[in-house]
């Protein structure tokens, strides 16, 4: 199934002459309405005195899908989309799979297969273009609840999976009427996954703020994003794993030269880390998080830094002079950004090396250029789908997009959970 972006481009450009013509006086949304306002710039200071204790996007309550292209949608980026661009590709929604179960992540196989994680435990498999009916990996220990945000989340592939066929997993699970979180690695032979290894163990959960995302770094390094388990007054606790990012090397072991003595973590003081990404030329690691209620920040991740949680939430709070600032803040709105990736692929020009950033309850794909003198912030994708888990460049340098819309945050439409893959058109 297709569905045009065409026709939303024009709708979008005859919603805002109409808007400019009626000079509406309305300047805030409600809270019940998820569409996404104007987005501040890196250097605007949020207003935000929400108690920061509260949950961030995830536990908002049931959110309501949009109607593309009304007014409370049109903004000033939306429109900077318009402008004519020799390198200009228009785009297409193309849905792959439906009746995905919460899915979380998405891997490409060298031999064209997909993995999708989903997070009340199963991994399926996406082959020859079909959504195969039988989950082909079923994890009986994973601690999931619908409306909570533990459960299988993360998977990666190590950067020699050709020779080693090695995958990771982040899941949570329960010990001692405690949820807890870890990562395990296995050996992939087709459709079999065998010599399971812990890697990580006993790291904290909770029924939200569990993190979730591990990627390999271009060190060869395994990244993994761990949220405060609801635990934020153990936050700046460098011994306490919470509230970080972790380097590890492959086997689990702490690479010698992290910034803090036999220790796994890389930065410190994150509320809750769901994206990471390098850029593709820098090698720099961006990271975004959810903020309390607004306030979710983009990172750029330095060895040791202390990004401030719970002292310090976007550019509000009590700002010490080892707190690092973000790059940028969504102030009083919400974007609840999840997965991301930066874009170095060929196919959509546009975007080239741009950070591209699912969000949650702003049901937007957001794109985010770091080359002028502050973040310049668009949707690339904005509410067709509903609420998005995660933006993952594929190896035809196409974008695929996973939605999550079972999870109790929202209404689900029929054929949620999807996959959802970006297209080019002529």
């Amino acid at each position: 199934m297709i569905l045009s972006n065409r026709i939303l481009r024009i709708a979008l450009l005859s919603a805002a002459m109409v808007l400019t013509l009626a000079a509406c006086g309305e300047s805030e949304q409600s809270d019940a309405d998820p569409s996404p306002e104007p987005e501040p710039t890196a250097t605007e200071a949020s207003s935000d005195t929400e108690d920061p204790s509260a949950s961030d996007d995830e536990a908002e309550g049931l959110m309501p899908t949009p109607v593309t292209g009304d007014e409370d949608q049109i903004d000033d980026a939306m429109l900077e989309e318009e402008t004519e661009d020799p390198g200009w590709v228009d785009y297409d929604f193309e849905v792959l799979a439906t009746d995905l179960d919460i899915p979380w992540e998405l891997v490409f196989l060298p031999n064209g297969d997909m993995f999708i994680t989903e997070r009340p435990g199963t991994v399926r498999l996406m082959r020859d273009g079909e959504l195969q009916d039988d989950p082909i990996l079923e994890f009986d220990d994973v601690a999931h609840e619908r409306g909570a945000e533990g459960g299988l989340l993360g998977m990666t592939l190590h950067p020699e999976f050709e020779d080693n066929s090695w995958i990771y997993f982040y899941y949570t699970y329960e010990d001692d009427d405690e949820w807890r979180n870890r990562v395990v690695r296995y050996t992939v032979d087709g459709t079999d996954f065998n010599d399971r290894e812990i890697i990580i163990d006993d790291m904290p959960g909770a029924f939200t703020h569990n993190g979730g995302r591990i990627k390999f770094g271009p060190d060869d390094k395994l990244y993994v994003t761990l949220g405060d388990a609801q635990r934020q007054d153990d936050s700046q606790d460098v011994d306490i794993l919470v509230s970080k990012i972790l380097r590890l090397n492959d086997d689990g072991t702490f690479p010698e030269d992290n910034p803090f003595d036999d220790s796994p973590v890389y930065a410190n003081g994150l509320r809750n880390p769901q994206g990471i990404s390098w850029h593709p030329e820098t090698g720099e690691l961006y990271s975004n998080q959810h903020g309390p209620t607004g306030n979710d920040e983009v990172n750029l991740i330095e060895p040791g830094a202390n990004y401030g949680w719970p002292d310090m939430e976007g550019f509000d709070g009590e700002v010490q002079d080892d707190f690092t600032l973000p790059v940028m803040a969504s102030g009083e709105h919400t974007w609840a950004p999840s997965g991301s990736t930066f874009y170095d692929g060929d196919v959509f020009p546009q975007w080239r090396n741009e950070y591209l950033m699912a969000g949650l309850r702003s049901v937007t794909l957001y794109r985010i250029n770091f080359t002028g003198a502050e973040p310049e912030m668009g949707p690339i994708v904005q509410g067709e789908f509903g609420r998005l888990r995660t933006v993952v460049q594929g190896p035809d340098g196409l974008l695929y997009l996973l939605t999550s819309n079972r999870d109790e945050r929202q209404e689900p439409q029929e054929g949620d959970d999807r996959l959802v893959r970006i297209i080019p058109v002529e």
